[in-house]
């Protein structure tokens, strides 16, 4: 009888220990930040914070459970379409919508609280609603505290994480991290707001194949090369303002 429970409890150790090596850690689910709810709706939240609301939902991030497993191995599926294969490390929140599941990528104003959606947001593309993005820092190097062989994302240099960026040179009439009529697609990330974290071997002796800021245009992706002054604010595109050649208008250098 005890042989049997004794193989019992290895065949249950062994299958937890299979599910772990293929869906790893759990974490606390950056949508609803592990309440298992979340009020993805634009109607007012008239609730405390950590309290639910008539409008609030399931969230649909975790399903509910508040929790969430980092990918499988091969994982790059909808829900994570720039997600970089063979990622074992960790989720982290994503830098488009701050974990929100969701962001405000129109010109119109936001008219509710931060952290509350209103009528112009729309679920965000970069994490598929999910608000979680691969944060790598798996593999070889990883196992030894290097940076290396998880391939998780990094913020984008050129538009911040926003997803896009005000590459001309009318003025910017809205506030930081909000989108103006002007503003487009970062074309440094596809509109992603992340840029894939690079890695390999070589993080664990002290280097980062990943990319890094570019040092010419300071990771705005245009830089002001001319003898005419410059009228406008720094970070912001004047006429005479170019593409830096040293990134390509990426703002990272690779």
């Amino acid at each position: 009888m005890g042989e049997v429970c004794s193989a019992l409890s290895n065949e249950r150790r062994s299958q937890q220990e299979d599910y772990h090596m293929m869906h790893g850690p759990a974490q606390s689910c950056f949508k609803c930040s592990g309440r298992g709810w979340c009020h993805d709706s634009s109607m007012t939240h008239d609730k405390p914070w950590n309290e639910r609301c008539f409008f609030c939902v399931n969230c649909s991030a975790c399903g509910g459970y508040g929790r969430m497993q980092q990918p499988p191995v091969n994982f790059a599926g909808p829900s994570a379409p720039y997600a970089a294969r063979g990622s074992r490390g960790p989720m982290q929140r994503c830098f488009k919508c701050s974990g929100n599941g969701w962001s405000h990528q129109s010109s119109m104003t936001h008219d509710k609280d931060p952290g509350e959606r209103c009528f112009f947001c729309k679920d965000c593309d970069a994490c598929s609603g999910t608000g979680a993005i691969p944060g790598g820092g798996g593999g070889f190097a990883g196992a030894y505290g290097g940076g290396g062989g998880g391939g998780g994302m990094q913020r984008c240099f050129k538009c911040d994480g926003n997803g896009f960026c005000h590459n001309s040179s009318m003025s910017h009439d809205k506030d930081p991290g909000e989108r103006c009529f002007f503003c487009k697609d970062c074309d440094g990330c596809g509109g992603s707001g992340a840029i894939s974290g690079g890695g390999g071997s070589g993080g664990a002796w002290g280097y980062n194949r990943g990319p890094q800021r570019c040092f010419k245009c300071d990771g705005n992706g245009f830089c002001h090369v001319g003898s005419i002054s410059h009228d406008k604010g720094p970070g912001e595109r004047c006429f005479f303002c170019k593409d830096c050649d040293s990134c390509g208008g990426s703002g990272a250098l690779r």
